[in-house]
Parts: structure tokens; sequence; C-alpha cells
């Protein structure tokens, strides 16, 4: 089982429209993410990082 963690704008959880379900899709659940908006973050968590390594080292 996998927890995550709930960014409204990087991640979203989407239903197919009432037009695509059948009954082989009824249940089906699509998870997306934003790549885009998730590079500033993790850029953030790199520089992070490296402070702390750097710190570490001295």
């Amino acid at each position: 089982m996998v927890k995550e963690k709930a960014i409204p704008h990087l991640n979203a959880t989407k239903r197919p429209n009432a037009d695509q379900i059948n009954e082989s899709r009824e249940a089906e659940v699509l998870k997306t993410v934003s790549y885009i908006e998730i590079i500033p973050i993790l850029v953030e968590a790199v520089k992070s990082q490296q402070i702390e390594l750097e710190s570490k080292n001295y």
C-alpha cells in the first residue's frame, strides 16, 4: 500500500468520463502527477540535502 501526500496542484485522482465507462473500466481510477510543477520542490530538496552533506564533511 502506498501512502500519498496530498498536494492538490501536483497530484490528482481522476475517474473516467461517463461516456468512457464500461463494465471493465467502472472501478478504474487514474493518478496523475504534474512533473513541471514538482521540479522546484525537487531542486530545493537537493539543495537542502547538499548543504546537510557539506556540513557533515567538515
